[in-house]
């Protein structure tokens, strides 16, 4: 069951920030430890959101650029 709190383990998540205890932590491996308080996510809830005000370009291997 999906429970909708205040986005404040997102926010968390998305300035690479532990949403226990706000210490910083990397979470491009598989799964992410925090090494103050040892939480431990995995998943792919620990993707980072996009920001829907950013735009992206189209990537073109052929571009030559």
């Amino acid at each position: 069951m999906i429970e909708y709190g205040d986005g404040s383990f997102q926010r968390a998540i998305d300035n690479n920030q532990c949403p226990r205890c706000k210490a910083a932590v990397d979470y491009s491996a598989g799964v992410a430890t925090c090494f103050v308080c040892n939480l431990r996510i995995s998943g792919e809830g620990i993707q980072k959101q996009k920001d829907p005000n950013q735009l992206e370009l189209p990537f073109n291997e052929n571009s030559g650029e």
